[in-house]
């Protein structure tokens, strides 16, 4: 009985733990909200949603976009060992 109410209470904290981090510090509404915009940005719709979202998320992508090579050509050689 002592087992079975510890589970529960574990289980029943961990849940609580999970919800209040993922509403409080994910935010999912606003990344979707950037990925949109950014998807508008690039295929030339919606100017209006590309001015109001142009968030942290969207910068890191684009500035690993910049970093990946295009083409087999373009990336530096590796050599294995």
């Amino acid at each position: 009985m002592v087992l079975l109410i510890s589970v529960l209470l574990f289980i029943f904290l961990s849940v609580a733990i999970i919800w209040f981090g993922y509403r409080r510090f994910a935010k999912p509404g606003r990344v979707f909200e950037q990925l949109a915009a950014a998807r508008n940005r690039a295929t030339g719709r919606g100017r209006r949603a590309a001015k109001v979202c142009s968030g942290q998320v969207v910068t890191t992508i684009q500035w690993l976009g910049e970093k990946i090579p295009i083409s087999p050509e373009e990336a530096p050689p590796r050599r294995k060992k």
